[in-house]
């Protein structure tokens, strides 16, 4: 009962901090955030046995090494991954080679078609899960100094989605700041109407200078009818 209060306690207080200006409020805002973490994971498998019941496909936005494409192939019709990352593409790859059901694009999505350049993680080679952090955005703070960027091919998703002419079940982006570009082309389109769930991981702070974005995205989201979107994945 004890730790159940202070647990209370902790995300009341974290609740009230993150309305602080700068650095600090958005430090409480991620800490806010991860108090809802259990909740997200059960609504992401809420949606999942969705999919399975009414036959729906899924898209894994930053699939990374295939965590959630994999989880996702139990249950979607067919899974559309796409990683931009060359060897976390590689390692996807040898994952899902035997999944019927999984469909690859080693591409970045995003609001146009195109070459762009990704920058990763200046240790990458010396830990290669520092792969998941790499991003096509180079004024943000997960790219370090010393990076070494290479050039990788850009989906315009909109245009892809109409293409495809799929129901969605649900739609993971966790694209390292790249989602604010493709949710402000997604979320003022039609296309966002065939996409039933979006889970979508957010890059407050490592993007404060986007945050008049995101809160519009957010208030976007709000009024949206046909897409519940969680702005709280991990």
């Amino acid at each position: 009962m004890q730790a159940k209060k202070l647990t209370s306690l902790r995300i009341l207080k974290y609740s009230l901090l993150r309305y602080l200006p700068g650095q600090k409020g958005l430090h409480y805002q991620r800490q806010f955030r991860r108090t809802k973490w259990a909740d997200v994971d059960k609504d992401f498998q809420v949606a999942a046995e969705r999919c399975r019941d009414l036959g729906l496909a899924a898209v894994d936005l930053g699939a990374n090494v295939g965590e959630f494409t994999c989880r996702l192939s139990n249950f979607a019709s067919t899974v559309y991954a796409f990683e931009p990352d060359p060897w976390a593409f590689s390692e996807l790859k040898k994952r899902t080679e035997h999944i019927s059901n999984v469909v690859l694009f080693p591409a970045a999505a995003g609001d146009q078609d195109g070459t762009v350049k990704l920058f990763r993680h200046p240790k990458r080679r010396e830990n290669r899960l520092l792969s998941s952090v790499s991003s096509i955005c180079e004024d943000s703070r997960i790219v370090k100094k010393g990076s070494d960027p290479v050039d990788i091919q850009k989906i315009d998703f909109v245009k892809w989605l109409k293409q495809i002419n799929e129901r969605i079940g649900i739609l993971k982006i966790d694209i390292e700041g790249a989602e604010v570009e493709l949710l402000e082309a997604l979320l003022w389109s039609n296309e966002v109407n065939r996409c039933d769930y979006i889970f979508c991981e957010t890059h407050e702070p490592e993007f404060p200078h986007l945050l008049d974005r995101y809160k519009r995205l957010r208030k976007r989201a709000s009024v949206l009818t046909n897409t519940t979107i969680n702005f709280d994945w991990h």
